[in-house]
C-alpha cells in the first residue's frame, strides 16, 4: 500500500504493533493539528482469511459508542497495481455528533490483510485528496 502525501509535509509517526493474534499490526498517522485534521493508514495482519458478510459495515458499533454516527456507506472493489487482483473494499462516511467533524474510511480486505485509511477533517479537498491517494500495490 502506498499514500501520497498531503503538501505541505505534515507530521508522520508509525507505530508497530502485534493484535489479538499475535500477528503484525502497523499504524501509520499523518497530523496537520490533531484536534482538526487526522489522516492514518493501518495494515493487520490474521491467521486466517478474511470473508466479510455481505452486511459488515466496519466500526460500527465500536463508533457509535463514541457518539460518532455512520452516515453513508458503499461497496467496490479495488484493483492491486502489480497483479490485476481484485480486493473487496468498503467506504464509510461517519459524523461526530459533538463536533459536527466528517470521519471518511476505507476498509479493504486481501486476504489475510484488513488495510483501513481514514481522513477526518471538515476540509473537503484535503479528505478527498488523502483517501484518493491510496494505491494497492500488491
Amino acid at each position: 500500500m502506498r499514500l501520497r502525501s498531503l503538501d505541505p509535509l505534515p507530521p508522520r509517526f508509525e507505530h508497530t504493533d502485534t493484535n489479538y493474534q499475535g500477528l503484525s499490526k502497523t499504524l501509520w498517522t499523518l497530523e496537520k493539528d490533531a484536534s482538526k485534521e487526522f489522516y492514518s493508514a493501518e495494515a493487520t495482519s490474521y491467521k486466517e482469511a478474511l470473508n466479510p458478510s455481505p452486511d459488515w459495515i466496519p466500526d460500527q458499533e465500536v463508533l457509535g459508542s463514541v457518539g460518532i454516527q455512520i452516515t453513508d456507506h458503499k461497496r467496490f472493489k479495488l484493483r492491486t497495481t502489480s497483479t490485476g487482483t481484485e480486493v473487496p473494499a468498503i467506504a464509510t462516511t461517519a459524523k461526530q455528533l459533538s463536533t459536527g467533524s466528517i470521519l471518511s474510511s476505507i476498509y479493504i480486505v486481501d486476504r489475510r490483510t484488513m488495510i483501513s485509511v481514514r481522513a477526518r477533517t471538515n476540509d473537503e479537498r484535503h479528505r478527498r485528496e488523502f483517501l484518493n491517494s491510496l494505491t494497492m500495490i500488491r
